[in-house]
């Protein structure tokens, strides 16, 4: 998991300002996917992997459930390639992506540069400045004050974490982890949006196994058929589709050890702005396909203990329970 060494940022964004209308010409012509369709099994499947995002365990479940043909990236931890990137390398590919809640994702792009190995032995080296002398608590507060006030400071090293995912949505690049001369701390909400919508699926990390639901759902095999008949049902004996642990690595290190008060709060939506709107855009369609899956089904997948275990973590985005009900 190599990283380019850190660089001089560009210069830091304006203010804060409204976001346009989700409505350009660009998202207008967008070429938007059915995701209720079955899957062409004998084209390629191409991730998008976004860093923290749950890509690594998606990967491992991808290649140990052998419901793919043809799948790629075949490295857990490699090929984080830019969306643009990877639509022009693999023009006939049908695209999967994991978005994860913004909040969530900032807090593990943290974890991971303070208390991972890879992030250790990056800051022995010299090759990252993340704090790291302090309580969890000090030290999150100590890196994200650094990156919402980023005007004449070098990138820390690690991760860049403004607008991760979208930028990594709006990327040519094929190794999207900091911001270069020619990218943006608030990518183009359009553009953004316009990749949601022409990517085949997109799972949400906070509803990984209700996810992977909607994605058995679209195959036509048997082993598919199987796998959804025994986890993709709320019901005691049901079990989870991944059936293998989520790689985490983090240690015992846990999310609830930071207090997200509100002053740290909006510091956390303000370096993620345009990862708010993608994200909230995407969790509205999850819930909306998860609801006509279970229509056609005709039971729940996506069960009332899981909405209500989310609904704290998910508050600053929407009622997730409600939007559920009324999808």
């Amino acid at each position: 998991m190599s990283r380019s060494p850190p660089s001089p940022s560009p210069r830091p964004p304006r203010p804060p300002r409204e976001l346009p209308l989700l409505a350009g010409l660009r998202l207008k012509n967008a070429s938007i996917k059915d995701r209720n369709r079955v899957f062409n099994e004998h084209e390629l499947f191409s991730f998008i992997h976004i860093s923290k995002a749950g890509g690594s365990t998606f990967i491992r479940w991808a290649h140990a459930s052998r419901i793919f043909p043809r799948f790629h990236p075949e490295a857990e931890t490699g090929d984080e390639e830019g969306y643009f990137y990877d639509r022009a390398a693999r023009s006939t590919a049908q695209r999967l992506v994991l978005l994860r809640s913004p909040r969530a994702h900032v807090l593990s792009m943290f974890k991971e540069c303070r208390y991972d190995a890879w992030g250790v032995k990056l800051w022995k080296s010299n090759q990252s400045q993340v704090p790291h002398e302090g309580t969890h608590q000090h030290d999150f507060e100590r890196w994200l004050d650094w990156y919402v006030h980023p005007l004449n400071k070098a990138w820390l090293g690690c991760y860049q974490p403004w607008n991760y995912q979208a930028r990594a949505m709006t990327s040519w690049s094929s190794s999207p982890h900091y911001i270069s001369a020619i990218e943006t701390y608030e990518p183009s909400v359009d553009k953004a949006l316009t990749s949601y919508l022409e990517t085949d699926w997109v799972g949400i990390t906070d509803f990984y196994d209700e996810s992977l639901c909607l994605l058995l759902s679209r195959f036509r095999t048997q082993a598919a058929a199987v796998l959804f008949s025994k986890s993709c049902q709320c019901a005691n004996h049901s079990r989870p589709v991944l059936g293998t642990t989520k790689i985490a690595t983090h240690g015992s290190v846990s999310s609830t050890d930071v207090d997200i008060h509100p002053v740290l709060a909006v510091k956390m939506d303000r370096v993620t702005v345009v990862d708010k709107v993608l994200f909230s855009v995407a969790l509205r369609g999850f819930l909306s396909e998860i609801r006509s899956l279970e229509m056609r089904v005709g039971h729940r997948v996506l069960c009332a203990h899981v909405l209500q275990k989310a609904e704290p973590k998910l508050a600053y985005i929407t009622n997730v329970t409600a939007l559920y009900e009324i999808s």
